[in-house]
């Protein structure tokens, strides 16, 4: 299924414009780089590795189950079910486990408005990020892939591993795929998005990204 801001209120924009060229993964300026929310606990801190390692998050099917309801009597969107803690507390988990760095590849990425309220909502959990996957060439599945793709290439990370409930490495793709879309499969874990983020799904991500 798609990452639908709606499913937390707010709405979802697609470009569908067809790019030759992947700019560069977006790495904002000091200055401009949002600061997560005051919250009880401190950030956490990575451990002391020589590696780096970088978790590709998805956010609607992950850090909540996906789904849209409508308040009774109203024209809103019920929001009570957005970040679950239990599933907070699995990404709490792979993070400080790993040392691994949250990279935004969820369509939350594309406005400053959603990314300061998943800042918010990660800093309650001691975590944040700062950085995120271009937006160039849509939202589509190959799309994404594509982004995360070359996010991993730019960077020339250790390990790395993709967490997302919409399914982006199909079987169907198997016999046509490249190796770069082969390599992609090998660093994917797909969530239920009835469910969000679970154990199972937790540890996936833990033994991908302590593998180097």
């Amino acid at each position: 299924m798609m990452d639908y801001l709606v499913s937390c209120g707010l709405p979802a924009v697609k470009n569908h414009s067809l790019l030759l060229h992947m700019p560069a993964p977006h790495r904002p300026p000091d200055r401009d780089r949002e600061k997560p929310a005051e919250a009880p606990d401190e950030l956490l801190e990575s451990p002391a590795l020589e590696e780096r390692r970088l978790l590709f998050l998805d956010v609607d099917g992950v850090l909540h189950p996906l789904q849209v309801r409508m308040l009774e009597q109203t024209q809103k969107v019920d929001t009570s079910h957005c970040f679950q803690g239990t599933c907070m507390q699995e990404l709490r988990r792979v993070v400080s486990t790993t040392g691994a760095q949250i990279i935004l590849s969820s369509s939350w990425r594309k406005f400053e408005k959603t990314r300061n309220m998943l800042l918010e909502e990660l800093a309650k959990y001691g975590l944040s990020f700062r950085e995120w996957t271009t937006v160039a060439g849509g939202e589509g599945s190959e799309a994404r892939v594509d982004q995360i793709l070359a996010f991993v290439t730019a960077s020339g990370v250790d390990s790395w591993a993709v967490v997302d409930d919409e399914d982006l490495a199909p079987s169907s793709s198997l016999k046509s795929e490249g190796m770069m879309k082969s390599l992609f499969r090998q660093h994917f874990v797909r969530t239920d998005a009835s469910q969000g983020l679970d154990a199972k799904a937790a540890d996936a991500l833990i033994q991908l990204l302590c593998e180097s």
